[in-house]
């Protein structure tokens, strides 16, 4: 049995890429990325920067009325709104996450950067289960991409348990859905997963990043992965992700692993999470009921 164990080159199953030789389809990914022009970030993301939701002033103005904040969809039965890929000129989550990762790591940082600044009171955008995205053009997240060293990571799970005061869920669990990658098979095939690997969701005041506000996802404690598979376990422990909305139902995340009690460093890889609904339009709760947006189509 082979054992990744993480000390400070990948979150995402990277200690494998730490310690194998990668695969042809990973060196080819990675010397297409290297040679490639930068794309234009306009050419994924045109909109105009996003005002702050409409629930994020409710909530504010219901603080400062001195009212309990009222957190919104907090069960799996209330209506859920996926992210709109076609409100990008895309069909599917795969078209989405192609022209996402044809990003240079410094406009996806800009991105990260430029992104709103959550608050301490404002709630939490995504509910249930979500898609996601590996992006990045370093060597780190070539190896990331590849399905052999992800173990099919496949997004996250958010509990329904929210902080009764800045309304973010307590915690989440992880996707590992074998089949994500694989875009020949129907998108219900590809959903289908175990969760595994918890972490603490929180709101941060001061980021790792760039000190400024972000959602937090703690990985510490966290339980090993073990693909029966692969005969392959991931150690993820001390991974924090640092999280932003880039626009509605859109996390883009910026990953640190700490290695010292107040110190840590960061991993040359991005992610996106995409909110995800279910076929009848409600919050998915588990991965195989993920529906919406169309993964890739099939």
């Amino acid at each position: 049995m082979k054992i990744w164990i993480l000390c400070g080159l990948l979150w995402l199953a990277g200690g494998a890429g730490a310690v194998r030789k990668l695969s042809s389809s990973s060196a080819t990914q990675y010397s297409a990325a290297v040679s490639a022009p930068a794309a234009g970030k306009g050419q994924v993301l045109s909109q105009p920067q996003k005002a702050k939701q409409a629930v994020l002033g409710e909530v504010a103005d219901a603080a400062a009325a001195g009212e309990a904040p009222h957190w919104h969809n907090t069960k799996p039965s209330d209506a859920c709104m996926p992210f709109d890929v076609s409100r990008y000129g895309h069909k599917s989550v795969d078209q989405f996450c192609a022209k996402l990762n044809s990003l240079s790591d410094a406009q996806l940082k800009e991105l990260h950067a430029n992104a709103p600044l959550p608050s301490s009171n404002g709630g939490f955008p995504l509910r249930g289960c979500s898609h996601r995205c590996i992006a990045g053009s370093s060597f780190a997240a070539i190896v990331a991409k590849d399905p052999d060293n992800n173990l099919g990571w496949g997004g996250k799970c958010f509990k329904w348990t929210l902080n009764p005061t800045t309304g973010v869920p307590t915690q989440l669990i992880n996707i590992f859905s074998p089949q994500y990658d694989n875009a020949s098979l129907p998108d219900s095939e590809r959903v289908k997963g175990v969760q595994q690997a918890h972490a603490r969701v929180y709101y941060v005041e001061h980021s790792r990043g760039d000190n400024k506000p972000a959602w937090r996802f703690d990985h510490g404690g966290a339980e090993d992965i073990f693909d029966p598979v692969r005969k392959s376990m991931l150690i993820v422990q001390g991974f924090n992700d640092e999280m932003r909305e880039v626009r509605p139902g859109f996390l883009l995340g910026r990953i640190f692993i700490s290695h010292a009690p107040d110190g840590a460093l960061e991993m040359p890889i991005f992610f996106a999470l995409l909110q995800a609904c279910t076929a009848d339009g409600h919050f998915p709760t588990t991965p195989e009921a993920r529906a919406l947006p169309p993964l890739g189509g099939g």
